[in-house]
């Protein structure tokens, strides 16, 4: 076998690898891209949600306090939208499993029991406020 034709297959196999190299790197990136993109849909989607729900609250004349915004979205993640309103402070999740640990500004975990403690936080909500 001549020398030349084993070099000549070798850079056709390296030419075919580094375009298949390069077609799954803009792969990668447009699916990056895309997750992100999603990621960021999303977070506006619940953010808005939250704001429709507070200016709801608000229009019913309700104070709105930080425990039920808590309840509220735990009840989004959990797949189900309570009426936070009307229950008490431990009905929602009140199961003998533990609440997940959310960290506050503070950075110290709101548990179950120190959640309870904002029972009589109320939180202003701008009246007729949009969100962009």
């Amino acid at each position: 076998m001549d020398i030349t034709v084993v070099d000549e297959n070798d850079k056709g196999l390296f030419t075919i690898f580094q375009n298949a190299a390069n077609t799954l790197s803009l792969l990668y990136t447009q699916a990056v891209n895309q997750h992100k993109a999603a990621f960021e849909a999303g977070q506006k989607y619940s953010l808005v949600k939250l704001h429709e729900w507070m200016v709801e609250k608000q229009q019913e004349g309700k104070i709105i306090t930080v425990a039920e915004i808590y309840d509220y979205l735990q009840g989004e993640l959990n797949g189900h939208m309570p009426d936070v309103g009307m229950q008490g402070p431990n009905q929602i999740g009140a199961s003998p499993r533990l609440q997940p640990e959310v960290a506050s500004s503070s950075s110290a975990p709101i548990t179950q029991q120190s959640r309870n403690s904002y029972q009589d936080q109320q939180m202003e909500i701008p009246s007729g406020g949009t969100m962009d």
